[in-house]
């Protein structure tokens, strides 16, 4: 199993990131910030997520 970089775990536990898609040998590391609406208000929330090969 590949190790997440840390710098991957930064951009998740800070919140605010803009949107991004960095690719290495094993991994895809994603940053998408999608709009969530909610008793007509929306915000947006931002989702991350590591594939690994």
């Amino acid at each position: 199993m590949t190790a997440m970089h840390e710098l991957h775990a930064e951009d998740i536990l800070n919140r605010g990131q803009r949107p991004k898609v960095e690719m290495a040998e094993e991994q895809v590391f994603l940053i998408l910030n999608l709009p969530l609406n909610i008793d007509q208000t929306t915000r947006i929330e931002q989702v991350c997520s590591l594939l690994c090969r």
